[in-house]
């Protein structure tokens, strides 16, 4: 959420003489009762001193020391009364209210409204945000403290990218029709899951993430977003070009991460946090990767409010680095109930013109790494039919996958092409597969719909006169039968119009070939 700097100055000059001699009193600023100006002036200055800050926290409550703790660390954000609702808060018998008061008539803490002017919002001033950090933050918890390896801990990995891609090369193999409300049925998704990394660990996604929505629900949801699905006559497939698409949007995992996490589940502070943990990721990446505890992470950034720390606040923390998670930039363990985080680089992924990390088998099975190039991974998704997904890529070649890749524009030919490339020099495909590409090859096309535009005549000779005419001949394709002519898709206004020109009684609109099944009764030629 947006704030306004609270600044010492234009704030206190707000105050009644009262309220400010009570502050100077505070803080030990007196004999300047006598003027309203020189007694803000006298504040202002006193205020920001070390020696008065210091004095400031000796006297204050324990409970008004960790609340001011907690505005030092968030001091970038506009803290409404909603932030501080803590239960744990309350049962423990503290006065929010009093605590509030006690900082706000120490000069350290102002109050406003929120920018929709539905909460009053608290903030520190600005003049007093860099002598209360210089004093309190180094007592926080070190996030960077290194922790034993946890016994249990799951690898981060680009899951977005990689299951949107599972995905649309799913809708590409099989046509799946959508349900009147528009949404696919629960025995499709079904079919699905198994497929997508990110049903296996989605129990480490966080409310504030997941919303309670499950893995597949999220990725369907920011697929449809992203314009990379779309409807086709009842059926849902991936949207033109939705494949480069997926890898534009998610290829670069730092780029997504704000997309991704926004979309999810933003809050008042999210970049503050975002940014925090971006920093600690950097310096871990530096300096190696330790295992990090997520509860010192989560102190760092929410220092415990009087009470106890909010679930909220703590689970807002686990959000954000189930964001990294899920775009392979962390990996998450447990020991007991103690959680872990593991910072790491983006995953290195096999060039585009690196060759020789796929394996085809005989039994048409294909074996490749987790980080083929992506691009390569699109065209196995077009071409053959994903089995499973772990360490491995497993894929299967079959009729089907081959012929789902002619209809994509990959003829025999350059399927054969593409493999014997990626096999490298070493390997060469099966001699049984090989021959089974070519002979599916050779059998596509053989049959064929078609919605031409055809002029039907009575006669083959009057066909050929039409034909022959320079009215018409512009707007011909060819012969389908003796006489029957086609005609370029749309031409169907100017050819009557030129038919009509010509002195020929055309039918005035464009039939469903019905009224022409009979016309061998008429004396037309027979149809071969």
């Amino acid at each position: 959420m947006e704030k306004t700097p609270l600044h010492l100055l234009p704030y206190f000059m707000q105050k009644s003489i009262d309220e400010l001699q009570s502050i100077a009193s505070r803080i030990g600023l007196y004999g300047l009762q006598n003027s309203k100006q020189r007694l803000v002036s006298g504040i202002a200055q006193k205020i920001v001193q070390r020696t008065t800050l210091e004095r400031l926290l000796a006297d204050l409550e324990e409970e008004a020391c960790e609340l001011l703790q907690f505005f030092v660390v968030r001091s970038e954000v506009a803290i409404v009364s909603q932030d501080l609702q803590n239960p744990a808060w309350r049962a423990a018998g503290s006065d929010r209210g009093f605590i509030l008061s006690e900082l706000m008539q120490c000069g350290l803490v102002g109050i406003g409204t929120d920018e929709n002017r539905m909460y009053h919002s608290y903030a520190l001033f600005e003049e007093v945000k860099g002598p209360l950090r210089a004093l309190m933050l180094p007592n926080l918890p070190d996030p960077l403290a290194e922790q034993p390896a946890p016994k249990n801990f799951s690898a981060g990995t680009n899951t977005w990218l990689e299951d949107t891609i599972t995905l649309l090369g799913y809708l590409h193999r099989d046509r799946i029709p959508l349900m009147k409300s528009g949404e696919l049925s629960q025995r499709e998704i079904r079919k699905i899951l198994p497929l997508l990394r990110g049903t296996r660990t989605e129990e480490l996604a966080q409310e504030p993430v997941s919303g309670g929505s499950s893995w597949f629900a999220r990725l369907f949801r920011l697929a449809h977003g992203a314009g990379l699905l779309c409807e086709q006559e009842g059926s849902l497939v991936p949207g033109k070009k939705a494949f480069q698409a997926a890898i534009n949007l998610f290829g670069s995992p730092k780029k997504a991460l704000d997309r991704i996490l926004s979309m999810e589940g933003s809050y008042p502070g999210f970049e503050t946090d975002l940014k925090c943990i971006l920093n600690l990721h950097r310096k871990c990446c530096r300096k190696g990767s330790a295992w990090l505890s997520v509860e010192s992470l989560q102190n760092h950034m929410y220092p415990p409010l009087p009470g106890g720390q909010p679930a909220q606040n703590q689970q807002r923390i686990s959000a954000i680095l189930y964001g990294f998670f899920s775009l392979g930039l962390c990996d998450l363990g447990h020991d007991g109930e103690d959680l872990l985080w593991r910072p790491h680089p983006e995953l290195e992924m096999i060039p585009e013109d690196s060759f020789g990390f796929i394996h085809l088998q005989p039994n048409f099975e294909i074996v490749a790494p987790a980080n083929l190039a992506w691009e390569s991974r699109v065209v196995l998704e077009q071409i053959a039919e994903l089995i499973s997904i772990d360490t491995l890529l497993n894929y299967r070649i079959t009729r089907d996958s081959v012929y789902r890749g002619f209809c994509s524009g990959w003829s025999a030919d350059e399927q054969i092409r593409w493999y014997t490339r990626q096999l490298g020099d070493k390997r060469t495909i099966p001699q049984n597969v090989h021959h089974s590409i070519e002979s599916w090859g050779i059998g596509y096309g053989r049959i064929g719909l078609e919605t031409p535009l055809l002029l039907v005549c009575e006669t083959s000779m009057l066909a050929d006169d039409i034909y022959h005419s320079k009215e018409i001949s512009q707007h011909c394709l060819g012969y389908l039968a003796p006489h029957i002519l086609i005609l370029k898709a749309g031409s169907e206004k100017a050819a009557i119009d030129s038919l009509q020109r010509m002195g020929h009684l055309p039918h005035p609109d464009v039939g469903d070939g019905t009224r022409w099944i009979h016309s061998g009764d008429r004396g037309a030629d027979p149809v071969d």
